[in-house]
């Protein structure tokens, strides 16, 4: 397996799949220098070797033949396109939401990993994690009483101050980090990893990039078919 996208949620993802026997990380790959190398140490200490390998550009991973699949953490511009290669390439794969920046996007992955045969599972993590499955169960067994009605709420988005240009740092690949995004010059705010410390990256709220909060990550779609709810003793 390889991880593609190495911020706080690439890394975190790494880190649950090498808590599985029947997984072995494999390659590392992020536009940031500083990422990669963060992560190859992470799975180098976990195995006790120096085996994986790094790699700026994600195409170099789809296209190593002894990898299965991906998880695809990257920016959420660039979600769609690394998902379609990985496809291509004959990869299963596990993509963080949002998937992409138009339903065109998307059905167009679905359509290559029906073509291709690869599994696909989306980000929605948090639908399927036992606290959220026990809730929907409580209602859909009438335990809460009558639901008459429902209030949803999804963390705003928020202006970002212009920003001074500034040159492209040693060790981050910034044009592939823009991808298929319009050109826009570099400033640090734009493309910074998104880690603990910094918290929610700005290019969460900056349209080039993500859908921001309602499209992206509390105010996805859900399916169409939700956890079966589960007989209750009485």
């Amino acid at each position: 397996m390889a991880s593609i996208g190495l911020g706080t949620q690439g890394t975190g993802l790494l880190q649950a799949f090498l808590g599985h026997k029947d997984v072995q990380l494999a390659a590392v790959c992020d536009v940031y220098e500083s990422q990669r190398q963060k992560a190859k140490s992470i799975v180098d200490q976990r195995y006790g070797n120096r085996d994986c390998a790094m790699y700026n550009d994600f195409r170099e991973v789809c296209r190593r033949e002894d990898i299965d699949a991906v998880s695809i953490a990257t920016p959420d511009h660039w979600h769609v396109l690394v998902s379609l290669d990985a496809a291509r390439n004959g990869k299963d794969m596990y993509t963080e939401k949002a998937l992409g920046l138009g339903v065109a996007w998307d059905k167009a992955l679905q359509e290559a990993c029906h073509k291709y045969g690869t599994v696909f599972q989306w980000g929605t993590q948090q639908r399927s994690e036992r606290n959220f499955r026990f809730a929907c169960e409580l209602v859909r067994n009438g335990r809460i009483g009558k639901l008459h009605t429902i209030l949803v709420g999804v963390p705003h988005d928020f202006p970002v101050p212009n920003q001074p240009v500034q040159p492209v740092p040693a060790g981050l690949d910034y044009d592939l980090w823009l991808g298929p995004a319009p050109w826009a010059p570099y400033t640090y705010q734009r493309c910074r990893p998104w880690t603990k410390e910094e918290s929610y990256s700005n290019w969460y709220h900056i349209s080039d990039y993500c859908l921001g909060g309602i499209g992206g990550y509390w105010g996805v779609r859900p399916a169409k078919r939700g956890p079966k709810a589960r007989p209750q003793e009485k």
